[in-house]
């Protein structure tokens, strides 16, 4: 009697197949995206330098533009405006166009130190009451007062043209720099005392002087309001106020009134 054939299927792996599953799929490959940590640490330092770079680029800021002068502006942004002028050490001269006494309003509420020229007039010429050497020495001790304590100066010519230039205006009194701030404060560069509003400051000013003694606090800068228009303005302080030409000139639109 012949032998019964095997029906059980052999378990011994062909070569052939084996030999083609090991070049279809090697065994336990590595991920393309895995580096190793040498790979890894050339690849991303010049990375991380790069972003160094752009972040320090990234700091530098261009210069800034100042404002341009003539400004035209509504009332009510008017605090905003004589701020920005001081921020640039520019004196500001309000153009009230008819309106002076509500910006004189507002600025002696708002803890300036006064200059009324009508009142300097009417004190030298009208009333005699101060001559005109007294009236310089009591400017000089407002303004230094000012200084000492960090108060703007608010000047109201109002509707008048009262000389400062030619009358009021004296070096050991009050100089005529004091219109234009940037020149009167001086140079931070130089030492306090050749700066040229020291010229106006006394010994006797300095013993009471809070902080630094003869430094200029900070909140000091100076404001002229006039009731002119623009051109009466300058037809009638050209010859009045020192330095107009280089005051920064807001004018108040009457339109904000309405």
């Amino acid at each position: 009697m012949a032998p019964k054939k095997s029906t059980a299927k052999s378990t011994a792996p062909s070569p052939l197949k084996s030999a083609a599953k090991a070049v279809v799929a090697p065994k336990d490959p590595k991920p393309a995206t895995e580096k190793s940590a040498t790979e890894k640490s050339a690849t991303e330092e010049p990375k991380a330098e790069k972003t160094a770079v752009t972040a320090v680029v990234e700091k530098v800021e261009e210069p800034k533009v100042p404002p341009v002068w003539p400004r035209k502006i509504d009332f009510k942004a008017l605090a905003d405006e004589v701020k920005l002028a001081a921020s640039w050490d520019r004196t500001a001269l309000v153009v009230c166009n008819g309106k002076a006494k509500e910006a004189d309003t507002f600025f002696t509420y708002s803890g300036h130190a006064q200059i009324d020229a009508k009142w300097v007039l009417a004190e030298t010429a009208i009333k005699k009451t101060m001559s005109v050497e007294e009236m310089q020495e009591d400017l000089r001790r407002r303004v230094v007062g000012a200084m000492k304590h960090g108060l703007p100066v608010h000047v109201a010519m109002a509707n008048s043209a009262v000389s400062f230039k030619e009358k009021f205006c004296s070096e050991k009194g009050l100089p005529a720099c004091f219109f234009k701030v940037k020149e009167f404060k001086g140079e931070t560069e130089k030492d306090v005392k050749d700066r040229p509003y020291r010229k106006m400051v006394k010994d006797e000013d300095l013993k009471d002087w809070p902080g630094m003694p003869g430094y200029i606090k900070e909140g000091f800068h100076v404001v002229v309001t006039t009731d002119f228009s623009m051109e009466n303005c300058k037809e009638f302080l050209t010859d009045a106020l020192p330095f107009l030409e280089d005051m920064a000139i807001i004018e108040i639109d009457l339109a904000s009134f309405t």
